[in-house]
Parts: C-alpha cells; sequence; structure tokens
C-alpha cells in the first residue's frame, strides 16, 4: 500500500496468492514496507501469517525503528488516528489498539503540517481584537466602579467626622444644662435642709434640758422651766416647708430618643 493512502482499520482478508511459497519471501517484504509507510489492513484468519512477517522483520537490522514498550521487540512504526500515537503491529493485531483507525506516520504528519498556520490565522482574526477591546471595557468599568465606592468611603468618613464633632459638642451642651439644673436643685433644697437639721438639733437640745430639769432643786427648776417653756414655743413656731414634687422636664431619653442601629443595604447592579 502506498504511502499516503487514507487512512484504515486494522481488520482485512489476506490479499490473493499470498500463500504461495514462491511469493512468500515477496509478499513478507511487500507487507513490511507497507506496514513501515502506510495503513495495513489485518484480518483474524491472518493472524499466524502476520505474526511470522512481523517474526522475520524482527530479526532484520532496524537500529532507528522505537520498539513497543509493552510487545517485545516490536517495532513502533503506524500511527494511531485515535490515541494519536505510534504503535506496533501486535497493538493493532492483539493489542488495545484493535480496530483502531491508523495512518503512517509521515502521512499523517504531512496532512496536518498546515494546521499551525490555520490556527495561527484563527488566533489573530478579529474574533481576538473584540476580546482585548471587551478586556479593556471591562478593566476602565472596574476602574470606574472602584473610584465610587472610594468616593463613597470618603464621604462617609468625613460624614461621620463632622457628625462626631457635632455629636461631641451637643455633648457637652446637655451635660452642661444638667449641671445648670442640679446647681438650681442644689440652690433650692440645700437650705432647707439645713435649717431643718438646725431644728432638729434644737429639738433634741430641748429634750435633754427638759429631761435634766426633774433633777433640778426647786429653786432651780423653777429658774430653768421658764426659759425652756419659752424656747419650745419659739422653736415650734418656726414653719417648716412643705416639700414639693419635683418634675425635670424634658427628660433626656424623651429628647434624644431611641438610637437607630439599623444598617444601610448596599446593591450593586450593572446599568443596561
Amino acid at each position: 500500500m502506498a504511502t499516503g493512502a487514507p487512512p484504515t482499520s486494522a481488520t482485512s482478508g489476506r490479499e490473493e496468492g499470498q500463500s504461495c511459497k514462491e511469493c512468500y519471501v515477496m509478499k513478507t517484504g511487500t507487507m513490511v514496507d507497507s506496514f513501515a509507510s502506510g495503513p495495513v489492513l489485518f484480518g483474524l484468519a491472518d493472524i499466524f501469517w502476520e505474526l511470522a512477517i512481523i517474526e522475520k522483520y524482527q530479526q532484520e537490522d532496524h537500529p532507528d525503528i522505537i520498539t513497543c514498550p509493552e510487545h517485545y521487540r516490536q517495532p513502533l512504526n503506524v500511527y494511531c488516528l485515535l490515541d494519536k500515537k505510534l504503535v506496533c503491529g501486535h497493538c493493532l493485531t492483539i493489542g488495545q489498539h484493535h480496530g483502531h483507525p491508523i495512518y503512517d506516520l509521515q502521512s499523517a504528519y504531512m496532512k496536518e503540517k498546515d494546521t499551525p498556520q490555520k490556527l495561527l490565522e484563527q488566533l489573530t482574526d478579529t474574533h481576538w481584537t473584540d476580546l482585548t477591546c471587551l478586556i479593556e471595557k471591562l478593566e476602565e468599568q472596574k476602574s470606574h466602579s472602584e473610584k465610587m465606592v472610594q468616593g463613597d468611603k470618603e464621604v462617609v468618613l468625613q460624614y461621620f467626622k463632622e457628625l462626631s464633632d457635632i455629636l461631641e459638642q451637643k455633648k457637652k451642651f446637655f451635660l452642661t444644662a444638667l449641671c445648670d439644673v442640679g446647681n438650681l436643685i442644689n440652690q433650692e433644697y440645700t437650705p432647707q435642709i439645713e435649717r431643718m437639721k438646725e431644728i432638729r438639733e434644737q429639738q433634741l437640745e430641748l429634750v435633754t434640758l427638759t429631761t435634766s430639769l426633774q433633777e433640778e432643786a426647786p429653786l432651780k427648776f423653777l429658774e430653768k422651766v421658764d426659759d425652756v417653756c419659752q424656747r419650745v414655743q419659739i422653736l415650734k413656731q418656726r414653719q417648716l416647708p412643705k416639700v414639693q414634687p419635683v418634675e425635670i422636664y424634658p427628660r433626656s431619653n424623651q429628647f434624644l430618643g431611641n438610637i437607630d442601629t439599623s444598617h444601610p443595604q448596599y446593591v450593586w447592579m450593572a446599568s443596561c
């Protein structure tokens, strides 16, 4: 079979006249040459005849032929189109490549020799120019989106900085106002409390004097009892204050209200 013949499978009948003893050597040489240079068809009925040819081929000197790692001394001289690798005759007849489409290596190479140029043309057409433009647009859009996010971050930081300053000022204002109210309360109640304490001290003193009168002699008793009576009357005449309920308005919790602990939910959407 000539080099460059179309791919075929490793199943075929024996050609007419292959059993002729006189033609055996010629056929053997023909099959070996075909086996090394082009597709070969094998039939199951010809296994022993093929093995004889392969054995004869093995006995010849082929220093440049790589042998099969699975079949001892079998040359890798046929290209398997299915598995994209060189195989030997045993691989095609009794091995795992039986029935696979085959081709000689040189013909397969010549057939695919122009493929890289065709692929290069495909890889440099306008499709890839459009891809480059798309990448540039995506990178530009990504950069623009990141700048918007960064801008919003700066706005948030500035907002809360100003808010923090305002809150600090308001806190000082409220605390100052409450301190003023506390001073007013102190001015209102402290003098009254002091006067009431003074009255109570005088009352306790008179209790002690009244108790001690019972131990005095009649003359001393008469001299002191009148003074104690006068002091008791004066003390009882001192007007006691009425305790009025105090209200502070507005209360801080009513004025300030509850703190809003909710958080904003940012949503990313691609514009149409």
